[in-house]
């Protein structure tokens, strides 16, 4: 466009040599002009110049001799640019995923409050089982024999989470002795200090199994929805030790609370209430039971 312009000026002048008047600086009538030629090279000068300045911030500008090299490295310091701001896009959504889970420092301290509350709840259980229906008996001590087994095997899980950043095999291990302890929690009707201690465990195992990728096959609901929640007095006399146990592990699946509300101790409504809440934030992927709630 430039030069375009330069031309029709020079044509509209009709003259061999054309110019422009520069201002007067002499002693001279008229600044002396310069050819069209010489101010079209000059100016062409120029727009190389200032791409070569332009591209000069992000490529190095080789001297070739032949002024088209500066459009080369332009193309070059492009696609260089397109490439790092597709790397920084790409690093900025595993970021983003990354934050949405459990990072290595956040699980290994949810391992070790998992090992601090085995040990008090296997002498909670402990103390239980000596006032239970089954005292005395075999039964109270294979019970008790699973409680020891799940704090040795919660210290297992968090020494070889911290030696190698890996423990499926520790927490599947986990996971099933928790299979076999949750029904004599509930079946044996054990003093609410004990129950609510199990259900804090089932809570860190739940978020630990999940970082893994460890399936909780005992925390599937063991019948479907019956009935009104009660709002008075503890779910688990309100509604039986099974209902109230899959009430209990529904809101486990779902809850988003750090201390969740699903406890046999608390009443139904509010465990029901923490239930709707929770598959309402997750949406179209909350479990099957959901249905029920809505």
């Amino acid at each position: 466009m430039v030069l375009e312009q330069f031309r029709n000026y020079c044509g509209l002048k009709k003259i061999a040599r054309c110019g422009f008047p520069w201002e007067k600086t002499t002693k001279r009538r008229v600044a002396s002009r310069i050819s069209c030629r010489a101010a079209l090279a000059e100016n062409n000068d120029v727009r190389l110049s200032s791409r070569k300045v332009a591209c000069s911030s992000v490529a190095p500008t080789t001297s070739t001799g032949n002024p088209g090299s500066v459009y080369t490295n332009c193309k070059t310091a492009l696609r260089l640019g397109v490439l790092i701001l597709l790397a920084v896009l790409v690093s900025g959504d595993r970021l983003a995923v990354a934050q949405g889970r459990l990072d290595d420092k956040d699980l290994q301290q949810l391992m070790a409050n998992l090992k601090t509350d085995a040990q008090g709840f296997r002498k909670s259980f402990g103390n239980a089982l000596k006032k239970s229906t089954i005292r005395g008996t075999s039964q109270e001590k294979a019970a008790q024999g699973l409680a020891d087994t799940f704090a040795k095997q919660a210290n297992s899980a968090l020494e070889t989470f911290k030696g190698s950043r890996k423990a499926e095999g520790d927490v599947t291990a986990l996971v099933n002795t928790a299979a076999q302890i949750d029904p004599k929690v509930y079946s044996l009707q054990l003093n609410a200090q004990t129950t609510a201690q199990w259900e804090r465990l089932r809570t860190e195992l739940h978020q630990i199994a999940e970082a893994f990728g460890v399936p909780e096959a005992y925390l599937a609901p063991a019948q479907p929805a019956v009935g009104p929640p009660s709002t008075t007095g503890t779910c688990l006399n309100a509604v039986g030790i099974e209902r109230s146990r899959q009430l209990v592990n529904e809101c486990l699946q779902v809850s988003p609370a750090t201390h969740p509300p699903c406890n046999a101790q608390n009443a139904c409504s509010m465990i029901v209430d923490e239930i709707k809440r929770g598959c309402g934030l997750i949406g179209s992927g909350a479990p099957g039971f959901c249905s029920e709630y809505r």
